[in-house]
């Protein structure tokens, strides 16, 4: 299940590096989070990744076009019996939806694995990150400051006491503008699979346990402000 975790007291709190890499769930930091949804392009067409709740890719019509480099297949699906209605976000704008118009994807990027999604038409001009689900009466999308990683931050990636620890080759380091928090993510690897995680700090603390998957940008949505964090296709959110 997805719940909301205090990034705040995440930041503030006197923890060791000694924790294992969490999955942004917990139960005491107020209202549950929304459910949130990638947004992709595949064929000049635009999916919500709703789910991998796939029970069989047999016999569906799949298309594909093998004329360009975008390897993803597509098959329709059995319409939802409700609609999904959903808020639209992006750097732009936003807008709100309903669809029952269920497809079967196998996104070439954003998934290993068959995933459950809606085909929606966006308007254009029109760039969309996510989907969330509900109404909503404001929606702020904020992007992610890219910052340059420099030798501070490659050793302190290397610190010992991370588990998995995190893979020095790969940091990149982004910061949530208007603040002074700072986000690490680089590739670990545990189990023979490669994970991608993202810790969190600010100026001078030590580092905290991490978060699976990389930030994507931060929602406003009523007032309540979400860190976006997309791990194979899908969308956890982390409070703020």
């Amino acid at each position: 299940m997805r719940f909301t975790t205090s990034l705040v007291a995440a930041v503030l709190a006197s923890t060791s590096i000694k924790t294992q890499i969490a999955d942004a769930c917990g139960g005491d930091y107020g209202p549950r989070a929304p459910a949130m949804f990638l947004v992709a392009n595949h064929h000049g067409r635009t999916f919500v990744l709703l789910d991998k709740n796939v029970p069989s890719v047999e016999g569906l019509s799949w298309f594909s076009d093998r004329m360009t480099y975008d390897s993803s297949e597509i098959a329709p699906a059995p319409a939802f019996a409700t609609a999904r209605k959903l808020t639209l976000v992006g750097p732009d704008r936003m807008r709100r939806l309903a669809s029952v118009n269920h497809v079967v994807i196998k996104p070439a990027w954003e998934s290993r694995d068959p995933m459950n999604a809606l085909e929606i038409s966006p308007r254009e001009p029109e760039q969309v990150r996510i989907a969330v689900e509900g109404r909503f009466a404001t929606v702020v999308w904020n992007e992610l400051a890219s910052e340059p990683v420099g030798l501070e931050t490659a050793a302190w990636a290397q610190t010992a006491g991370f588990a998995p620890p995190l893979d020095p080759a790969t940091i990149s380091l982004s910061k949530v503008v208007g603040t002074n928090v700072e986000l690490i993510t680089a590739w670990t690897y545990a189990d023979g699979s490669s994970i991608s995680t993202t810790y969190v700090r600010t100026p001078g603390a030590e580092p905290y346990g991490g978060y699976r998957g990389s930030p994507l940008g931060v929602v406003t949505l009523d007032g309540r402000r979400y860190m976006v964090l997309v791990d194979d296709g899908l969308v956890t959110p982390v409070a703020l």
